[in-house]
């Protein structure tokens, strides 16, 4: 059975919410390349500190056979806990960035429009960005919509209710997943 063809075009309309855009924030702080080398900077920050620590209440750290055990056992602890500890982090920090009023321009009413030429921003405080397909370093797909990455920490957010239909969100995904040009973007379904 052949598939009618996709639509070439896509508009939609929406305005994001601090919902979406926390669950934006998670998922970059879990799948970002350059957050990634930071997480695992961060946990070699946390070992050495927790040496440095050990090392002045206990100034024979290296001699003593429960400092040793409590040394591997924090260091454990620490990577094990590091990814829900740095989604709580990362999920505190917007919602501070958020009460703070950091990011207010994020929350007005946006027209996007999706085709083969690139994607088309504007919202209701004027602003307006055209990035054509090159620009786009990977394309997330996520239950509750897409993430079109332009660096490796930040992005456009479609939610799937700025599709007409879900349908269209499938047809997006089946589109964004097939698209070839010289430089397509890297998909993620997850």
């Amino acid at each position: 059975m052949k598939m009618a063809a996709a639509p070439e075009s896509w508009t939609l309309d929406y305005t994001l919410t601090p919902d979406d855009y926390i669950r934006f924030s998670v998922y970059t702080w879990d799948h970002s390349p350059y957050l990634r080398r930071r997480r695992w900077s961060l946990r070699l920050q946390l070992v050495c500190w927790f040496l440095i620590l050990a090392t002045l209440v206990h100034s024979k750290i290296w001699l003593s056979l429960r400092s040793a055990l409590l040394f591997i056992l924090a260091s454990a602890f620490m990577i094990a806990f590091a990814r829900p500890l740095g989604r709580w982090s990362a999920k505190r920090e917007t919602l501070r960035r958020i009460a703070d009023g950091a990011h207010d321009n994020l929350f007005v009413p946006t027209h996007t429009m999706i085709d083969a030429t690139g994607i088309h921003v504007s919202n209701s405080d004027g602003l307006t960005n055209k990035l054509p397909w090159k620009s786009v370093v990977c394309v997330a797909i996520r239950p509750e919509g897409a993430y079109i990455y332009i660096t490796s920490t930040q992005a456009y957010i479609l939610p799937r209710r700025g599709f007409e239909e879900h349908s269209d969100f499938d047809r997006f995904v089946k589109w964004v997943a097939a698209f070839e040009e010289p430089k397509s973007p890297r998909t993620m379904i997850s």
